[in-house]
């Protein structure tokens, strides 16, 4: 048995999501789960795409310093 849950998120949080779910080529209910397991358990084997944001964050953050 599955449970439905609703939240109400910010614009900008939800383009913020949906290009994770497309860079982890991941819908946003497979995500989710994938987050909220691991935040209870500590461990999953799925992959966030944390390393990719954050190597374009340093990237933009490089390119806001140089300006």
């Amino acid at each position: 048995m599955t449970k439905i849950v609703s939240a109400r998120i910010r614009n900008k949080t939800h383009t913020k999501l949906i290009e994770r779910c497309n860079k982890s080529c991941c819908t946003i209910n497979e995500w989710l789960n994938e987050l909220i397991q691991f935040h209870f358990t500590g461990t999953s084997e799925f992959d966030f795409g944390d390393d990719e944001f954050e190597d374009e964050e340093k990237s933009n953050s490089n390119s806001i310093q140089q300006m």
